[in-house]
C-alpha cells in the first residue's frame, strides 16, 4: 500500500471514531434520569402521595411524592408543582448542570459530541432527590447534590395557592326569629341591670425578629449587579437564607429581576 493510501485509511478511521464518540454522554447516561420528589410541611412532617407535575423544554412527567420517576434530561430548568387536598401547593425549580459524560465529551468527542449531548439533554443532570415544602417555592441546584442524600433547596418566596379538594364551608341555616308575646297585665318589678365593664385590652405580641442579611453579602450582590450593567445604583432585596448562603433579588433597568446567591461575599446568578 502506498503512503497516499495509508493516509486515506488513517483519515477515514479518524472520521469514523469521531462520529462514534459524538454524543458520548447521550449513550452512557441516556436522555432520562431518575428523580425523587419528597413533600414536607413547614414543620418538617413528611407527606406522601401528593400529586406532583414536572416539565421542561423536553417534555412532562407526573408522579406521587415519595416515588422515584423518570424525567427527560435537559439544559433548561425543571419546573415542579405538587398539590395535596390538605395543604397549599409546593412549588420548585430545579437547575441542571453538565454531568461527567459531557465533560468527557468535551475532551474526547469535541464540538460535535457536545452539540449532540446539548441537543438531546443527555449531558445534563438535575438533583436526584428534592425536598419540597408545602406553601413555599424553593430553588434546587444540581451543584448542591450530595451523593444519594436529599437536596433541601433554597427558599425563594411563599406559594400563594390554597389547598385543593376541600369543599367550601356551608353557611349556617337561618333561624326564624321567635314571635313576640303579649305583655302581662301587671308589670313585674324592675331589676337594676349590672354595669357592663369592657374587657381589658391586651397588647399585640411583637413580631418575630428576622435576622438581617450579611452586610458583606448585600454589598457583594449589589456589586455583582453593577458589574453586569443591571443598574447604575442597584438595591439588593434580601429573599431568604440557606445553610451557608443568602439569596437576593435586584431590579434591573431593563425590567429583569436578577436573582443572586452569595456565600461569604462570593456571588453567582442562579436564574
Amino acid at each position: 500500500m502506498t503512503m497516499t493510501g495509508i493516509r486515506r485509511w488513517g483519515l477515514a478511521s479518524v472520521v469514523v471514531l469521531s462520529g462514534w464518540m459524538a454524543g458520548c454522554a447521550s449513550i452512557t447516561h441516556g436522555t432520562e434520569q431518575n428523580v425523587k420528589l419528597e413533600t414536607r410541611t413547614e414543620a418538617g412532617e413528611v407527606v406522601t402521595q401528593a400529586d406532583c407535575q414536572m416539565s421542561n423544554d423536553k417534555g412532562t412527567a407526573s408522579a406521587p411524592s415519595g416515588v422515584e420517576t423518570k424525567v427527560r434530561r435537559s439544559g433548561g430548568n425543571l419546573m415542579v408543582r405538587c398539590t395535596h387536598p390538605n395543604h397549599p401547593a409546593a412549588v420548585g425549580q430545579a437547575i441542571s448542570r453538565a454531568n461527567v459524560g459531557m465533560v468527557g465529551n468535551i475532551m474526547i468527542g469535541g464540538l460535535i459530541g457536545v452539540a449532540v449531548d446539548a441537543g438531546t439533554g443527555g449531558g445534563f443532570s438535575y438533583p436526584s432527590w428534592m425536598q419540597l415544602v408545602f406553601g413555599q417555592e424553593r430553588l434546587f441546584d444540581r451543584i448542591e447534590n450530595r451523593g444519594d442524600g436529599p437536596t433541601p433547596g433554597t427558599f425563594v418566596r411563599a406559594a400563594q395557592d390554597p389547598p385543593t379538594g376541600q369543599p367550601a364551608a356551608a353557611a349556617p341555616p337561618l333561624q326564624a326569629a321567635p314571635l313576640a308575646t303579649a305583655a302581662p297585665a301587671t308589670n313585674p318589678p324592675r331589676v337594676a341591670a349590672a354595669p357592663v365593664r369592657p374587657a381589658p385590652s391586651r397588647p399585640a405580641p411583637p413580631p418575630a425578629a428576622v435576622e438581617p442579611a450579611s452586610p458583606l453579602n448585600i454589598a457583594s450582590a449589589e456589586d455583582f449587579a453593577r458589574q453586569r450593567s443591571c443598574h447604575a445604583a442597584p438595591q439588593a432585596s434580601f429573599v431568604g437564607r440557606g445553610a451557608n448562603d443568602e439569596t437576593f433579588t435586584i431590579a434591573c433597568d431593563s425590567g429583569y429581576a436578577l436573582l443572586v446567591r452569595c456565600v461569604a461575599g462570593g456571588c453567582q446568578e442562579i436564574r
